[in-house]
């Protein structure tokens, strides 16, 4: 064969493999929708993938802790209720025992009601959300109140991080709702009506009254300062869902194929080999032997 013979059917060969990877290649990318599929494709465009992938796992990871932060706040509040309304109800009962004109026997039936409200303090104190303590800052494997009514739990107020440079406070300590331990505790108070009740003594049951009027609005306010961090943590939690959908459709235009022109470009890889194929087709049965 000579020289230009080789030549010719090196460049027809060339050709029909080229066209036939172009074919390939067009298949892949508007059957997968991917325009970059690995970093050869687009080396350029698989690096910005890279970082605005690692942007959106860091959204996710912000939007599943500010998740789980709300619940834990939503739990605190629920149970905050609770708290108020038990307070109010004792209040409401140690005003009745503190009546010099209620018999002994009325009050050691309000007392007996006391002790289940302080019971319920106890319980609600310890509230659970999954299997976390909402009053136990930190430590919140472990319940933060003993029957006692003593705090054992960490002082400390949570924080959650949705977004690099953003810190959120998510929780509220027990000893800040309850009073830990200060001569206004809710559980020395209320200790203390129940004594003054199972006494008969009405004086010492006047003396806790506005103890128990400190309780209810130390609750409320507790309360409120929860609705607060729930919203903080509303916002933080739209922020990081923005950051996680911002990089999700950064990484469709950096990899995604537009599917019109996928179709497009595999009508015209299709065209190209077989365009390829009949010029390859023509060469000489001999020619393409000897070659």
């Amino acid at each position: 064969m000579r020289v230009s013979d080789n030549a010719k059917f090196a460049s027809i060969s060339k050709n029909v493999q080229k066209a036939q990877s172009d074919f390939v290649s067009a298949q892949q990318k508007a059957g997968s929708g991917l325009r970059v599929s690995k970093p050869s494709d687009d080396p350029v465009a698989a690096a910005q993938a890279r970082r605005e992938a690692s942007r959106k796992a860091l959204g996710e990871a912000g939007v599943a802790a500010a998740d789980t932060a709300t619940d834990q706040l939503m739990g605190a509040d629920t149970a905050l209720g609770d708290v108020y309304e038990g307070l109010t109800r004792a209040h409401e009962l140690a005003l009745a025992g503190a009546t010099d004109s209620m018999s002994k026997e009325n009050r050691s039936d309000l007392a007996q009601e006391m002790r289940k409200i302080r019971d319920q303090m106890v319980s609600l104190g310890n509230t659970k959300v999954g299997d976390k303590f909402v009053f136990a800052g930190y430590r919140d494997q472990t319940a933060p109140f003993e029957a006692s009514g003593n705090f054992v739990g960490d002082g400390s107020i949570k924080e959650v991080q949705p977004v690099n440079g953003m810190r959120v406070q998510a929780s509220i300590s027990g000893a800040s709702v309850f009073g830990n331990g200060n001569s206004d505790d809710a559980f020395k108070t209320l200790d203390a009506v129940i004594a003054g009740l199972e006494s008969n003594d009405a004086e010492a049951i006047r003396g806790q009254l506005s103890n128990l009027q400190t309780n209810q609005d130390r609750v409320a306010k507790s309360r409120s300062i929860v609705g607060s961090m729930i919203d903080s943590v509303e916002l933080g939690r739209n922020v990081a869902d923005q950051q996680q959908a911002r990089a999700t459709t950064q990484i469709a235009s950096l990899t995604e194929a537009d599917a019109v022109q996928s179709a497009l470009n595999l009508m015209q890889a299709k065209s190209a080999l077989e365009a390829a194929i009949t010029v390859a087709s023509q060469i000489p049965q001999g020619l393409a032997q000897r070659g």
